[in-house]
């Protein structure tokens, strides 16, 4: 039973870890979604700053500044600021 125990404790750490790379995915799509639906094509410097990003609160507040911010320079900076 303990062998079966960690093994089950070994797939539910692999899909949990599936499943947040997952959410990390469709957030990243997401605000390059948004920003390119808002302002045109999305420059390869703000894509590629936002590919990299793995920490899922920033990628929220992201995803809310793409939908609210002014313009691509503003998002940049925001972009930067952390």
């Amino acid at each position: 039973m303990s062998q079966e125990n960690d093994t089950m404790e070994f797939i539910n750490c692999i899909e949990e870890k599936g499943i947040e790379k997952g959410i990390q995915k469709g957030k990243l799509e997401s605000i390059l979604q948004i920003l390119e639906a808002r302002f045109g094509a999305v420059p390869d410097d703000i894509a590629q700053a936002v590919s990299v990003l793995h920490d899922l609160k920033r990628l929220e507040q992201l995803t809310r500044t793409a939908a609210t911010v002014s313009d691509l320079d503003a998002f940049a900076r925001t972009l930067e600021s952390t």
